[in-house]
């Protein structure tokens, strides 16, 4: 009952004490409570610590990979042109047929290998951001440039609603860039042909800036959504999958919002398309739509 001894057991880490004279029933469940919740705390500790060691794990192995990966494949891509145009008409057609299969091969491994890139980049968080102020209207539209031909020739058609005049918004240009792409990317990926992909950008007055997606696609079910956040997932992992790819898109706009201080919403329906939100947070004292 020494109220001065209690408080300097607690200040010198103690967790629980007992008070005299001894309910010996009352103490032995007591100790077995603490036994068990030391165990318990224990047992977070080492969580929390190997979770802590397979993130930095995680990060180091993309930029290595990353990295390592990238001189080869530019030497490869930049032999290849060379070796193209060096030879020019004396190919033969299958040898030119087998050269543009090695270049279009070499380009793809290289998109994989930036895709990492991004990553790594992303997870390392907020201080490693290379922010700016930028027009979120504009950050959109650049976001379709390189996927207007290819989803013409898809059969798709790009509708990008023009919304008031926004507040710019202090991002990483390049990297909020990318995740809109890869959100741009998906849609087409998925979108059936004939379909339109509608983007859009609005202040719902949540604080957030909302860059929006919004496709016709097959969409995906709620149970598959959450792994599909996560970097190499698809919806359909088989070997017969229509759709190429290490699955990195939602992940790495995922991954691009959250080291913003935003979030990617995804509200989907399966068979019935799919809307991809990257959120970010709204200039302090920035006017609402």
């Amino acid at each position: 009952g020494d109220q001065e001894s209690v408080e300097r057991a607690y200040d010198m880490g103690a967790s629980s004490f007992v008070t005299k004279p001894i309910n010996w029933t009352q103490f032995r469940h007591h100790a077995q409570f603490v036994v068990r919740n030391g165990e318990t705390e224990r047992a977070l500790r080492l969580a929390q610590a190997e979770a802590a060691a397979a993130a930095r794990l995680r990060s180091g192995l993309y930029a290595v990979l990353g990295h390592e990966l990238k001189t080869p494949v530019s030497a490869l891509i930049g032999l290849t042109d060379v070796l193209a145009a060096s030879l020019g008409a004396r190919l033969q057609g299958q040898e030119a047929e087998y050269l543009a299969h090695v270049s279009e091969a070499a380009q793809r491994l290289n998109q994989i290998v930036g895709d990492i890139l991004t990553l790594t980049k992303a997870l390392k968080g907020y201080r490693n951001l290379e922010l700016g102020s930028f027009s979120p209207q504009e950050l959109l539209e650049e976001s379709l440039a390189g996927f207007r031909t290819k989803a013409g020739l898809l059969g798709l058609k790009f509708v990008v609603d023009e919304p008031a005049q926004l507040p710019a918004v202090s991002c990483d240009g390049g990297l909020v860039r990318q995740a809109l792409r890869r959100l741009v990317d998906n849609a087409v990926k998925f979108a059936p042909a004939g379909s339109e992909i509608v983007l859009w950008v609005e202040l719902p007055g949540d604080g957030f800036v909302h860059f929006n997606v919004r496709d016709a696609g097959p969409g995906i079910s709620v149970s598959r959504l959450r792994e599909c956040l996560q970097p190499f997932v698809q919806s359909d992992m088989s070997y017969s999958r229509p759709v190429e790819g290490l699955g990195l898109g939602l992940p790495i706009a995922h991954t691009i919002a959250e080291a913003h201080g935003g979030e990617l919403a995804v509200s989907t329906t399966l068979g019935e398309g799919l809307t991809a939100t990257l959120k970010l947070p709204m200039p302090a004292g920035a006017p609402y739509a």
